[in-house]
């Protein structure tokens, strides 16, 4: 079959990381697949040679006034539906709740299946205005199918499209790099990996390695990202006097290598859909602790104190204790380990693409 997915870029993200990922996959089982980016900007994640990115070089309009955005909305939206025409997918893909706007409008009165892609948690997103809201639900209706993540975030949209919707969660775009290392000989390295935004809620995991620094004088935490926050995070660590323990870096196309054989990862957002973060460290077999943020994207992969730790989030007394506990307990640590490597399994990209690749041929009314 014929596939676009329609992106706001291919910068460092999850949107765009699963984007790339199931694109290449999809051009490896003889589809042939186009990304259409908003943006003309560096391309983070690889591509296969048998995708082609079509950016479309699109000005930013965040910072336009309502009047002026709405024209730069009707210019945006009339270059993509030209480029979608060009290309002539069978099936549309829009990655994030806005691109799926885009996408139904391109694909209105063609034979193009519009299909949405929801990443994150759509009441922190898409609830913050009661006109946001509609607007977001009301372009999910118009949508030939939804995919979204979680029940969770299923919920939040109109159950009319519920019967043409599919749950299929993240996969695991970048496999395991190392076979488990043993708790005993880890480096004494806590990790966290993403960009560096509000909703990563680095400022708590920061504030809280800081606060037990003192238990665990042998342990660093390092964090790898790039974004708005860095500046104001390395403030952060400046002010708590922990410039030689706290290390912000910036991100890495080869970040797995750098941090399978670390001894702890925390994921300490206040909001995610599925954390391809999380799914990684875990497929490294790194002991990893997550929030457990609302829709149910971190509970959905880990089962408490099995193969991961959930906490509350922004549970500053929750993380702390779990750091130590974790830290300080070799046997948890090696159960963990051990029990965080089934994610390689039942979120491998085979699965989770021949699922999408399934769903899609259900959408579209054609065999593979």
């Amino acid at each position: 079959m014929k596939i676009a997915f329609l992106m706001r870029s291919l910068e460092l993200g999850g949107a765009e990381r699963a984007g790339s990922g199931l694109a290449n996959y999809f051009a490896d089982r003889g589809n042939e697949v186009s990304i259409i980016t908003i943006h003309d900007r560096e391309i983070f994640f690889p591509i296969n040679s048998g995708v082609r990115v079509c950016p479309l070089d699109l000005p930013d309009i965040s910072g336009l006034n309502i009047f002026r955005r709405v024209f730069a909305v009707i210019r945006r939206s009339n270059a993509i539906r030209k480029k979608v025409r060009e290309l002539d997918p069978d099936v549309l893909i829009g990655m994030t709740s806005i691109m799926v706007c885009y996408a139904v409008m391109a694909a209105l009165f063609t034979h193009i299946k519009a299909i949405g892609s929801e990443r994150a948690n759509p009441y922190k997103d898409g609830g913050r205005s009661m006109s946001l809201r509609m607007f977001r639900r009301a372009f999910s209706v118009l949508a030939d199918g939804y995919v979204f993540q979680t029940n969770g975030a299923m919920n939040f949209f109109p159950k009319r499209i519920h019967s043409r919707s599919a749950i299929i969660p993240n996969a695991i775009f970048n496999p395991a790099v190392k076979d488990i290392v043993p708790a005993a000989v880890r480096q004494k390295t806590v990790v966290s990996m993403g960009r560096y935004s509000p909703e990563k809620s680095y400022d708590f995991l920061i504030k809280n390695f800081a606060g037990i620094s003192d238990k665990i004088p042998e342990y660093r935490l390092v964090i790898y990202g790039d974004g708005d926050l860095r500046e104001e995070l390395e403030a952060l660590v400046s002010s708590l006097g922990m410039e030689g323990r706290i290390d912000l870096r910036h991100s890495s196309d080869n970040v797995l290598e750098l941090v399978y054989d670390s001894s702890l990862f925390v994921l300490s957002s206040c909001t995610e859909g599925m954390p391809n973060a999380l799914l990684e460290a875990m497929a490294c077999g790194i002991p990893s602790i997550s929030t457990d943020c609302p829709i149910g994207g971190p509970a959905e992969i880990i089962k408490n104190n099995e193969n991961g730790i959930l906490i509350p989030v922004n549970d500053d007394e929750a993380l702390k204790r779990e750091m130590l506990r974790v830290l300080g307990d070799e046997e948890l640590s090696r159960r963990l380990s051990e029990n965080a490597l089934l994610v390689r399994e039942n979120y491998s990209i085979e699965k989770i693409g021949q699922q999408w690749l399934d769903y899609m041929t259900k959408i579209i009314g054609k065999q593979k």
